[in-house]
């Protein structure tokens, strides 16, 4: 896959294009937000991990990602509510306590 290639806006849409056909599955949701938090898109990275939150409310992760798309777009109270809500789902989630 182009993700793994570094390759992140093509990654985005083939993460996309695989949306229609897969349905809004928990993985798939947080590889296309991490895809386009990688590709500097973070304003679509917080809603699609918002919704991988939701699909996957026991994993830290898409909190945690997300705190990091909004503390790169300045949004540092915003950014600490989500590490704190990643937290609270584990709070041994070591990336998030950085």
């Amino acid at each position: 896959l182009s993700y793994n290639a570094r390759n992140y806006e093509r990654a985005v849409s083939e993460f996309e294009a695989a949306l229609p056909v897969c349905g809004p599955r928990k993985e798939l949701l947080l590889a296309l937000g991490q895809a386009q938090l990688l590709a500097r898109q973070f304003e679509k990275s917080i809603q699609t991990l918002r919704e991988a939150a939701k699909a996957d409310p026991r994993n830290p992760l898409p909190s945690k990602l997300s705190g990091d798309a909004l503390y790169l777009l300045g949004r540092e109270v915003e950014a600490e509510a989500a590490f704190k809500a990643a937290l609270g789902i584990d709070p041994q989630h070591e990336p998030s306590l950085y």
